[in-house]
């Protein structure tokens, strides 16, 4: 392996079919002020973004070969227009600000590559080398190879949004976004949904117990598939709407939003013990084949708000 190194940029600017790559392990590049307007960047390395990131452009943009792609503390991510892919056990992990402001353009998704098209979304984890004769090592002699951009069986690794510390995620309003990959909410982070934003997640993820998610009015927050893990204090408050239209996810103690389950179940397990209460303070619709799961028997509910039970229509 090449020995790792430390580079800063105070630009960097990476569009259209545009690549960074890099090959050194454990290696770390520093970029002040970036500008994403499509392309990859990978390569066994952590990219760290120390003051802000415009994510701009129809473009493609792509995460992958193992890159973990980090907004420091009192840095921001500015996600305007086009997909983000990650690939190949690629990560993004936010300690500053993951702005979503789409408010104008066609819906934004950021998730797995293979979800999303586009040459640079490709991501197999392995290549095939075409060259053949006995001189070849025994481990290349069929073809197929691990990436070595990758390291081991990092290439096969989920990929993952994950905001830790203080870290926050803002929807402008009117923005409209997809994530097809989980969403890791820890520690003291934030998710801020303004007015009129549709924030679907597909792939679940976890709301920690220190985490707070504002959903404001006119907003539809879709839990679509997957599986969300609502730690027991995680809060959801606001005059939105919290819609669960498939996947399976545990549910918290509180939950002050209005609820609608249509699909799928919300979920409260055995592990959350017997004799506890949830409240459901925004009220309930419970409609199509969503179903409201309480598994100990001895569980108190209670709803403060209107409680809807509708059939199939």
């Amino acid at each position: 392996n090449a020995p790792a190194v430390s580079m800063s940029s105070q630009s960097v600017v990476v569009k259209d079919a545009g690549q960074i790559l890099g090959s050194c392990p454990n290696s770390v590049l520093t970029w002040t002020s970036t500008i994403w307007a499509g392309g990859v960047i990978g390569g066994r390395v952590q990219v760290s973004i120390t003051k802000s990131l415009l994510a701009s452009g129809p473009a493609l943009k792509t995460l992958r070969f193992g890159t973990v792609m980090m907004v420091k503390q009192g840095a921001v991510l500015t996600w305007q227009q086009g997909n983000i892919a990650l690939a190949d056990g690629a990560n993004l992990t936010v300690y500053g600000s993951l702005l979503v402001n789409n408010a104008g353009y066609e819906r934004v998704f950021i998730g797995e590559a293979q979800l999303l098209l586009g040459p640079s979304a490709e991501a197999s984890g392995r290549d095939w080398h075409g060259y053949f004769d006995r001189s070849l090592p025994a481990e290349l002699r069929h073809g197929w190879y691990d990436n070595p951009l990758c390291g081991g069986n990092k290439c096969a690794a989920t990929n993952q949004l994950q905001i830790v510390g203080s870290g926050t995620v803002e929807c402008s309003p009117g923005s409209s976004v997809t994530l097809s990959l989980p969403l890791d909410l820890v520690d003291n982070s934030v998710l801020k949904i303004g007015s009129n934003v549709n924030m679907n997640l597909a792939s679940g993820g976890v709301c920690g117990n220190k985490v707070v998610i504002n959903i404001a009015s006119g907003t539809v927050f879709e839990l679509s598939g997957g599986e969300m893990l609502l730690g027991e204090s995680c809060t959801i408050q606001g005059q939105g709407e919290m819609l669960v239209s498939a996947g399976v996810h545990d549910m918290s103690f509180s939950i002050d939003a209005h609820i609608t389950i249509a699909g799928g179940a919300l979920l409260w397990p055995f592990s959350r013990g017997p004799e506890k209460s949830i409240t459901f303070s925004g009220g309930l619709l419970l409609k199509k084949t969503g179903q409201l799961i309480v598994e100990p028997y001895s569980t108190q509910i209670t709803i403060l708000k209107e409680v809807i039970l509708m059939d199939e229509w």
